[in-house]
């Protein structure tokens, strides 16, 4: 169903390696192996696969939404110039509807995620998208709660780089270290960046990628930012309920890791075996219960591998939190208890002696001053983070300027040279004017001679036409003088014939004169009657 490019192909990355100048700069940053990959799919194929309910699982989706195939010369980095900030289409890849089961549209989950990656969907790696599906599917399958920040606490997103810092690929994602739920994905995908299309809403429908303020919810287009300004999700960053998720998944998986293949390749048997490893309950606090120790029977603590400082590998209880981690609210405790006025009375009331005590009076003051700061470093924080946005948006700002610099450049110079051809135009119209005037009057002065000759004609013919009118009256009368002179004629070549016969009979007697006379003649050894209607042989 799906048409082999071809030579096609060749020339479509010709095509794309002599990019129009202003187009090469926006999509500088992108590897040259994407953009030499032309899209093979077909408008056919893309109905007829639309049509199996693979990409929005069928119902009232399938008339909100069309697939449109690429068009020659586009690339599935490419965005839509006429609605570069509010999306008119998605890009995405044949590979995540036939082989993952994700369906449109996506869940709030992957749509969370995208949006926390600041990547767009098809600038995923269907690996990256295996992983994301695996473990929407394990956590759905245990009824534990399906959080962005869980899944980035549990893998890392990095992208594929081919030529250093400067070009960038598709983002794939890793499990984080000691914290391994999944084993390697056996099936690499290769071949499907030839395989991508658009989705596009029908009419005025409102695409799910934009909010009710037409407001893009994740990146559509792909962006030189995937990743960039990614935070990093650290287990302690976590909230509670968020990291029971972790543990739990650790618990369960983490030495007996699931396979994707079979997770996605055999759904039912799958679901099956990750119930069973978890003894058949379900929910995140039937699931704490399961791999939480009884403080009653006193049974071991599940350990896991985690990062101590320095890179140092060491081994802790997964569930044993500190006071402070969990419940204590450390910064009130010292403000009431230590910091009051109260409390530093009866600090002066010891003896100087016992200095320690006020060492750690000051240590106690020391602690609550970084704490108070904390907040303040978390702004510092959020500030940079909000400043490397800033510079991202103005890096593409300033791409966009270069751009419209050149654009600017090229009318100018389009402008210039319109105006040289409007002046030479000018010109050339002025001596075609000149020229054209001089032929009118020539021909005007043509016109004038042909006029006078016309009625030196006229004139001619009416003369000619008299002397035929007076020739035309005198007809009848030579008609009449005509027919007298022929009987005259007549009467006298009969006179004459008699005559010549008379002479004839005298020198040859017995001659037949009766055969003979003017009005006769020879034709074919015979004596014949003249015809008067012929001219004579």
């Amino acid at each position: 169903m799906v048409e082999n490019p071809g030579d096609n192909q060749e020339a479509e990355v010709a095509e794309a390696v002599q990019m129009p100048y202003e187009v090469s700069l926006l999509y500088r940053w992108v590897s040259p192996d994407i953009l030499g990959a032309p899209s093979i799919l077909n408008q056919g194929y893309l109905d007829e696969l639309k049509g199996t309910g693979v990409i929005f699982g069928g119902g009232e989706l399938e008339r909100r939404y069309k697939v449109e195939a690429a068009r020659r010369g586009e690339r599935v980095c490419y965005m839509n110039l006429d609605h570069p900030t509010k999306p008119h289409w998605l890009w995405v890849n044949e590979v995540m509807f036939t082989e993952f089961g994700i369906r449109v549209p996506f869940t709030d989950f992957q749509q969370h995620l995208l949006r926390r990656a600041c990547v767009a969907p098809s600038q995923l790696h269907p690996n990256a998208w295996a992983s994301i599906r695996c473990f929407e599917l394990v956590t759905e399958w245990l009824e534990l709660p399906q959080e962005p920040e869980v899944f980035m606490c549990l893998f890392t997103f990095y992208s594929t780089k081919t030529q250093g810092k400067t070009k960038k690929g598709y983002m794939l994602v890793r499990l984080t270290k000691y914290r391994k739920i999944f084993g390697l994905f056996e099936d690499s995908f290769h071949d499907f960046k030839g395989r991508y299309f658009k989705i596009l809403p029908v009419g005025e429908h409102r695409p799910f990628w934009l909010s009710l303020e037409r407001e893009g919810r994740f990146p559509s287009y792909w962006t030189d930012r995937a990743g960039f300004d990614v935070a990093p999700v650290t287990y302690k960053g976590l909230r509670a309920e968020q990291r029971d998720t972790v543990d739990v998944l650790t618990a369960l998986f983490a030495k007996n890791n699931l396979a994707p293949k079979a997770l996605l390749g055999r759904p039912e048997d799958a679901r099956k075996e990750v119930v069973t490893k978890a003894g058949n309950n379900i929910s995140l606090n039937r699931l704490c219960g399961l791999v939480r120790p009884s403080p009653s029977t006193g049974a071991a603590v599940p350990t896991t591998p985690v990062v101590g400082h320095a890179g140092q590998r060491t081994e802790t209880s997964a569930w044993e939190f500190s006071p402070l981690d969990r419940s204590f609210d450390a910064p009130k405790f010292i403000a009431e208890n230590l910091l009051g006025r109260k409390a530093q009375e009866v600090l002066r009331d010891y003896d100087p002696v016992e200095s320690f005590r006020w060492v750690q009076w000051a240590l106690l003051k020391s602690a609550t001053i970084i704490k108070s700061v904390e907040p303040r470093l978390t702004m510092m924080d959020e500030a940079e983070r909000r400043n490397q946005r800033m510079v991202g948006d103005l890096k593409a700002l300033n791409l966009q300027k270069v751009v419209l610099e050149e654009q600017l450049k090229d009318a100018t110079a389009a402008k210039e040279k319109l105006e040289g051809d409007l002046k030479s135009f000018e010109k050339n119209l002025e001596v075609l004017r000149q020229k054209k005037y001089e032929e009118v009057a020539a021909v005007q002065s043509r016109v004038k001679e042909l006029e006078s000759e016309v009625q030196k004609l006229k004139d001619s013919v009416a003369s000619e036409k008299a002397r035929a009118d007076l020739a035309e009256g005198k007809i009848p009368t030579l008609e009449k003088q005509r027919d007298e002179n022929a009987e005259d004629a007549k009467a006298a070549v009969a006179a004459n014939e008699g005559v010549l016969k008379a002479q004839l009979v005298v020198l040859v007697p017995n001659f037949d004169t009766s055969q003979i006379g003017f009005f006769k003649e020879v034709v074919d050894g015979k004596v014949v009657d003249i015809r008067m209607d012929s001219p004579p042989s």
